[in-house]
């Protein structure tokens, strides 16, 4: 479970104990795998920090420092009843490729996003965690 507030939480999928939990500075929940170099997080956005825009944009704004960002795939979906965008990109941070995978979702006055990354040669070796992990989203 990821705590928005006291009694308010989203579920999300399990991972495995590859995953360990990974402490930030902000309220994301976000979790690093050390042999694959990946990193799986999420976060919410609610109440007057939530912004009624569309996915695209969304999507797009998780992305803001990244350099040579290229988008290879876009997919609609429901997730949770409600519609949602799955995009996978390619792009560098400092100067290192990386590979996204990325979902936004907005839900009762929130947005939810989650974001895989990792080195474009251990993508393929994390991606079903991150699908389990976004998947299990309920509210």
């Amino acid at each position: 479970m990821v705590f928005l507030k006291k009694d308010l939480y989203y579920k999300v999928g399990e991972l495995p104990p590859s995953w360990k939990w990974l402490k930030t500075h902000t309220k994301t929940a976000a979790f690093h795998n050390e042999s694959l170099g990946a990193t799986i997080s999420t976060d919410a956005f609610c109440g007057s920090s939530f912004e009624d825009l569309p996915l695209k944009v969304l999507n797009s704004q998780l992305f803001a420092g990244t350099t040579d960002l290229k988008i290879k795939k876009e997919t609609e979906f429901m997730l949770d009843e409600r519609g949602a965008l799955k995009t996978i990109s390619t792009g560098s941070t400092d100067g290192v490729p990386l590979k996204f995978d990325s979902v936004v979702i907005k839900k009762d006055n929130c947005t939810f996003d989650f974001i895989y990354i990792s080195p474009p040669e251990s993508y393929a070796d994390g991606v079903a965690d991150f699908e389990t992990f976004y998947l299990g989203m309920s509210f």
